[in-house]
């Protein structure tokens, strides 16, 4: 029987299941990218972005090109070529019908949402009166009409790649 090589970390930093680890974080790009760079590649500069390549282009959420806020929660928005992609930060009590609605003017979501959950716990409700309650490491496809909030203590972090995100959380 051929023995399988262990599999290695791409770097030597900790991670737990309890602490995610943050795609392109700036500890990553610190400690670990310049170990992993091909000749020719771009460098990480100190603002969490990335030089453009021939065949990379990458940009880090914590140097956002928009960021909107609201009340109990905030959106963080990068925008490379034809990808939109936006890290939804909600906070408990958050709800898309009392913080979002007011905003947007329609009577429920009206956007299609494609991501994956960080952290926190999040509760939907349908138009068609179907509910649903995604939590970590989900990934989903939200179809429009919907309600949502955040439900439990802990702040609730969603990575959404919808080319919709660019229109959340703006006047209708």
């Amino acid at each position: 029987m051929r023995q399988q090589a262990p599999l290695l970390p791409l770097c030597a930093t900790e991670t737990t299941r309890s602490r995610p680890v943050q795609l392109f974080s700036k500890q990553f790009q610190k400690e670990c990218s310049p170990k992993f760079m091909a000749p020719g590649f771009g460098r990480w500069h100190h603002d969490g972005t990335m030089a453009d390549s021939k065949t990379l282009k990458a940009k880090n959420v914590d140097s956002a090109d928009e960021t909107r806020t609201f009340d109990n929660g905030k959106i963080d928005i990068v925008s490379i070529d034809e990808l939109t992609a936006g890290r939804f930060t909600l906070e408990p009590g958050w709800r898309w019908s009392e913080n979002i609605k007011p905003i947007v003017g329609t009577g429920s979501c009206q956007l299609l949402h494609t991501g994956y959950v960080v952290s926190g716990r999040m509760h939907l409700v349908h138009d068609d009166g179907s509910e649903q309650e995604l939590g970590p490491g989900d990934v989903y496809i939200i179809r429009p009409g919907h309600d949502a909030r955040n439900v439990g203590e802990e702040t609730y972090v969603g990575i959404d790649f919808s080319s919709e995100t660019e229109r959340y959380a703006k006047e209708g």
